[in-house]
Protein backbone atom coordinates (compact mmCIF):
# COMPACT_ATOMS: atom_id res chain seq x y z
CA UNK A 1 0.00 0.00 0.00
CA UNK A 2 1.53 3.52 -0.49
CA UNK A 3 -0.60 5.60 1.82
CA UNK A 4 0.90 5.70 5.09
CA UNK A 5 -1.56 8.62 6.91
CA UNK A 6 -3.78 7.46 9.47
CA UNK A 7 -7.47 8.53 8.07
CA UNK A 8 -9.49 7.14 10.75
CA UNK A 9 -11.45 9.64 12.98
CA UNK A 10 -13.12 7.63 15.74
CA UNK A 11 -13.99 10.52 18.09
CA UNK A 12 -17.05 12.87 18.22
CA UNK A 13 -16.27 16.94 18.64
CA UNK A 14 -16.86 16.68 22.08
CA UNK A 15 -13.89 17.26 24.11
CA UNK A 16 -13.74 14.57 27.14
CA UNK A 17 -13.29 17.75 29.66
CA UNK A 18 -10.91 18.64 31.58
CA UNK A 19 -9.59 16.12 34.40
CA UNK A 20 -11.19 13.22 32.36
CA UNK A 21 -9.64 10.74 29.71
CA UNK A 22 -10.60 7.83 27.38
CA UNK A 23 -8.97 5.36 25.79
CA UNK A 24 -10.00 2.59 22.78
CA UNK A 25 -8.72 -0.49 20.42
CA UNK A 26 -9.87 -0.65 17.30
CA UNK A 27 -9.69 -3.34 14.37
CA UNK A 28 -9.53 -2.00 10.60
CA UNK A 29 -10.12 -3.60 6.99
CA UNK A 30 -8.56 -0.49 5.25
CA UNK A 31 -8.75 -0.67 1.11
CA UNK A 32 -6.50 1.12 -1.17
CA UNK A 33 -8.59 1.45 -4.47
CA UNK A 34 -10.23 -1.69 -3.82
CA UNK A 35 -12.24 -1.48 -6.68
CA UNK A 36 -9.54 -2.10 -8.75
CA UNK A 37 -9.08 -5.03 -7.12
CA UNK A 38 -5.71 -3.47 -5.49
CA UNK A 39 -4.45 -3.78 -1.41
CA UNK A 40 -7.04 -4.52 1.46
CA UNK A 41 -5.31 -5.03 5.04
CA UNK A 42 -5.99 -5.65 8.49
CA UNK A 43 -4.67 -2.99 10.85
CA UNK A 44 -5.29 -2.85 14.69
CA UNK A 45 -5.23 1.09 16.35
CA UNK A 46 -5.37 2.20 20.09
CA UNK A 47 -5.72 5.48 21.08
CA UNK A 48 -6.55 7.88 23.77
CA UNK A 49 -7.29 11.37 25.15
CA UNK A 50 -6.92 13.42 27.90
CA UNK A 51 -8.67 16.64 28.86
CA UNK A 52 -6.64 19.66 29.20
CA UNK A 53 -9.25 22.22 29.92
CA UNK A 54 -13.22 22.12 29.77
CA UNK A 55 -12.93 22.86 25.79
CA UNK A 56 -9.76 21.21 24.87
CA UNK A 57 -8.02 18.16 24.79
CA UNK A 58 -4.70 16.08 23.70
CA UNK A 59 -5.03 12.70 21.91
CA UNK A 60 -2.40 9.87 20.78
CA UNK A 61 -3.06 7.32 18.43
CA UNK A 62 -1.22 4.62 17.19
CA UNK A 63 -1.76 1.78 14.62
CA UNK A 64 -0.01 -1.66 13.54
CA UNK A 65 0.32 -0.20 10.42
CA UNK A 66 3.17 2.47 11.59
CA UNK A 67 1.46 5.77 11.78
CA UNK A 68 1.24 7.62 14.82
CA UNK A 69 -0.55 10.66 15.87
CA UNK A 70 -0.76 13.06 18.36
CA UNK A 71 -3.25 15.86 18.33
CA UNK A 72 -5.15 18.47 19.86
CA UNK A 73 -8.98 19.87 19.80
CA UNK A 74 -10.80 22.63 20.67
CA UNK A 75 -14.54 22.36 21.34
CA UNK A 76 -15.78 26.19 20.13
CA UNK A 77 -20.10 24.87 19.98
CA UNK A 78 -21.60 23.26 22.79
CA UNK A 79 -20.51 22.06 26.02
CA UNK A 80 -20.77 18.14 27.51
CA UNK A 81 -24.40 18.52 27.77
CA UNK A 82 -25.22 19.39 24.06
CA UNK A 83 -27.19 17.65 21.76
CA UNK A 84 -24.73 19.39 18.89
CA UNK A 85 -20.96 19.86 19.24
CA UNK A 86 -18.47 21.18 16.31
CA UNK A 87 -14.55 21.29 17.25
CA UNK A 88 -11.36 21.72 14.92
CA UNK A 89 -7.43 21.50 16.12
CA UNK A 90 -4.49 20.47 14.41
CA UNK A 91 -2.57 16.79 14.65
CA UNK A 92 0.29 15.70 13.21
CA UNK A 93 1.57 12.44 12.96
CA UNK A 94 4.72 10.01 11.39
CA UNK A 95 4.85 6.88 9.77
CA UNK A 96 7.78 4.61 11.32
CA UNK A 97 7.24 1.54 9.47
CA UNK A 98 7.98 3.40 6.20
CA UNK A 99 11.22 4.81 7.88
CA UNK A 100 12.35 1.37 8.91
CA UNK A 101 12.06 -0.52 5.67
CA UNK A 102 12.87 2.44 3.74
CA UNK A 103 14.76 5.27 5.04
CA UNK A 104 12.00 7.46 4.07
CA UNK A 105 10.57 10.17 6.19
CA UNK A 106 6.79 10.53 6.63
CA UNK A 107 5.25 13.76 8.37
CA UNK A 108 1.71 14.10 8.58
CA UNK A 109 -0.28 17.34 9.55
CA UNK A 110 -4.19 17.35 10.23
CA UNK A 111 -6.27 19.94 9.59
CA UNK A 112 -10.10 18.45 10.83
CA UNK A 113 -13.39 19.90 11.22
CA UNK A 114 -15.09 17.72 13.84
CA UNK A 115 -18.88 17.76 13.97
CA UNK A 116 -21.81 15.83 16.01
CA UNK A 117 -24.69 15.10 17.30
CA UNK A 118 -25.30 13.09 20.63
CA UNK A 119 -28.85 11.81 21.04
CA UNK A 120 -28.56 11.29 25.00
CA UNK A 121 -25.63 9.95 26.67
CA UNK A 122 -25.79 6.50 24.92
CA UNK A 123 -26.05 7.28 21.11
CA UNK A 124 -23.50 10.09 19.31
CA UNK A 125 -23.31 10.16 15.55
CA UNK A 126 -20.27 12.10 13.96
CA UNK A 127 -18.52 13.32 10.41
CA UNK A 128 -15.61 14.73 10.75
CA UNK A 129 -13.95 16.63 7.36
CA UNK A 130 -10.52 16.87 7.49
CA UNK A 131 -7.36 17.57 5.06
CA UNK A 132 -3.91 15.78 5.38
CA UNK A 133 -0.62 17.12 4.15
CA UNK A 134 2.21 14.85 3.98
CA UNK A 135 5.65 15.63 3.65
CA UNK A 136 7.65 12.04 2.32
CA UNK A 137 11.88 12.62 2.56
CA UNK A 138 14.12 10.07 1.44
CA UNK A 139 17.84 10.91 1.28
CA UNK A 140 17.94 14.59 -0.35
CA UNK A 141 14.61 13.70 -2.55
CA UNK A 142 11.40 15.43 -0.94
CA UNK A 143 7.67 15.05 -1.94
CA UNK A 144 4.34 16.33 -0.82
CA UNK A 145 1.05 14.82 -1.41
CA UNK A 146 -2.09 15.28 0.27
CA UNK A 147 -5.53 13.99 1.59
CA UNK A 148 -8.96 15.11 1.63
CA UNK A 149 -11.75 13.22 2.87
CA UNK A 150 -13.74 12.15 5.83
CA UNK A 151 -14.44 9.82 8.62
CA UNK A 152 -18.28 9.72 9.91
CA UNK A 153 -19.50 7.06 13.08
CA UNK A 154 -21.61 6.05 15.06
CA UNK A 155 -21.14 5.17 19.15
CA UNK A 156 -23.34 2.83 21.30
CA UNK A 157 -22.91 2.80 25.45
CA UNK A 158 -22.04 4.84 28.47
CA UNK A 159 -18.91 4.76 30.05
CA UNK A 160 -17.61 1.72 27.91
CA UNK A 161 -19.15 2.78 23.80
CA UNK A 162 -19.16 0.70 20.92
CA UNK A 163 -18.17 2.06 17.90
CA UNK A 164 -17.92 1.67 13.85
CA UNK A 165 -15.88 4.23 12.25
CA UNK A 166 -15.67 4.78 7.94
CA UNK A 167 -13.28 6.96 6.28
CA UNK A 168 -13.22 7.61 2.87
CA UNK A 169 -10.35 9.63 1.78
CA UNK A 170 -8.09 10.60 -1.45
CA UNK A 171 -4.70 11.16 -1.83
CA UNK A 172 -1.80 12.63 -4.43
CA UNK A 173 -0.82 15.53 -6.10
CA UNK A 174 -1.70 17.44 -8.87
CA UNK A 175 -1.16 14.53 -11.77
CA UNK A 176 -2.43 11.81 -9.83
CA UNK A 177 -5.09 10.25 -6.85
CA UNK A 178 -5.75 7.52 -5.58
CA UNK A 179 -8.78 6.74 -3.06
CA UNK A 180 -8.15 4.99 0.17
CA UNK A 181 -11.00 3.34 2.64
CA UNK A 182 -11.15 2.80 6.16
CA UNK A 183 -14.18 0.86 8.04
CA UNK A 184 -12.86 0.36 11.90
CA UNK A 185 -14.99 -1.31 14.60
CA UNK A 186 -13.96 -1.08 18.61
CA UNK A 187 -14.62 -0.40 21.93
CA UNK A 188 -14.09 3.01 23.75
CA UNK A 189 -13.43 3.31 27.63
CA UNK A 190 -14.20 6.74 29.92
CA UNK A 191 -11.80 6.63 32.50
Amino acid sequence: MTSCASISGLQTAKVVGKGHAEMGLGLAGIGENPQNGEAVAVGAEAWGRMGISKRMDVGLKFSSTGTSVVDLKWQFIGNQNSLIAVATGVGVGVNGLAFSNTGAGVLDVHFPLYTSVHLGKKLDLYFNPRYISQTLAAGNQQGQIGYLGYSGGIMVGGKVKLLLDYSDFVFGNETQQFPIRQLTAGLKLRI
